[in-house]
């Protein structure tokens, strides 16, 4: 029997004002001791780049565009998949999406041991609503921020084991 050894990579709160860089610093950490204790992949939270959003109302959905990637690896994301390359390990790095103003996912990368994205996963069920509901004390807006998936629940190959992704609900 193989052994494949996964580990969460638990970051703490990430703030609305929380700069990528300092995210992307905190998973470089986690990463470096994964790879010490011999750990083959390590899976981020969802929306790990940035604060969640979703639980904040904005009137003009224009305001969270700063969340959203429009590719991968990025300028801010880029030490990531190097170091995965260098030290051969993979991982899960949950983001929000941006293909469009209206094309927008929450979504999961899929990054295997040589730094390269062999998949990605798109959240098809979307919780929550569209609007603030004043009688709720916590909103969850996903619906207004986010479409729902349109990959479906694809499985990919990575270092000799087959994975697939969800997200949440």
């Amino acid at each position: 029997m193989r052994q494949f050894l996964v580990a969460a990579g638990q970051m703490g709160p990430v703030e609305a004002d929380t700069p990528r860089s300092e995210v992307v610093r905190r998973m470089l950490i986690l990463l470096r001791e994964a790879k010490s204790a011999s750990v083959q992949h390590v899976v981020f939270p969802e929306l790990s780049l940035t604060t969640y959003f979703a639980r904040d109302f904005h009137g003009d959905r224009s305001a969270v565009a700063r969340y959203f990637e429009k590719s991968l690896p990025s300028e801010d994301t880029r030490e990531l998949f190097e170091f995965a390359r260098n030290n051969r390990i993979g991982f899960v790095l949950g983001y929000a999406e941006g293909l469009s103003d209206v094309l927008r996912f929450n979504s999961a990368a899929l990054v295997n041991e040589h730094g390269v994205i062999v998949g990605n996963y798109r959240k098809v069920h979307i919780p929550g609503t569209q609007e603030f509901d004043p009688k709720r004390v916590w909103q969850q807006l996903e619906k207004r921020y986010f479409t729902p998936g349109d990959l479906g629940f694809p499985v990919w190959d990575v270092q000799g084991m087959k994975m697939g992704m969800a997200i949440c609900n």
